[in-house]
């Protein structure tokens, strides 16, 4: 079962689930991420999803190619939100390993926010 923080609210958990279950080196990976994400996005709330990759819906084995999305989910408006996951981009999520930008995306979703 996911318990990585209470903060986070997760979509297709199930999916989320099996996608650790094969890759388990990534729970880390969004345990850190998350951790530092809430530096940059102290009051905002976060969201984990498993997304199908569109682009390579299926890699000729009949299984789907997926990938994890980790959302701050915020009221800011979306080009100040923009500019911070930007900054936490180059300050943080460019050191990691090459290998996580394969299976983890980080991202904004702004709820009720005007632009």
């Amino acid at each position: 079962m996911i318990n990585i923080f209470s903060s986070i609210t997760y979509t297709n958990k199930d999916r989320i689930e099996d996608y650790f279950m094969k890759h388990p080196w990534l729970k880390n990976v969004v345990t850190r991420a998350h951790k530092k994400l809430k530096e940059y996005f102290p009051k905002e709330k976060f969201e984990l999803c498993y997304k199908i990759d569109t682009a390579n819906f299926h890699r000729g084995d009949g299984e789907e190619e997926g990938y994890l999305v980790l959302y701050v989910v915020t009221k800011m408006k979306p080009r100040p939100a923009k500019d911070i996951l930007v900054k936490f981009d180059e300050e943080w999520w460019v050191n990691q390993n090459k290998q996580c930008y394969d299976h983890l995306a980080i991202n904004i979703n702004s709820i009720g926010a005007k632009k």
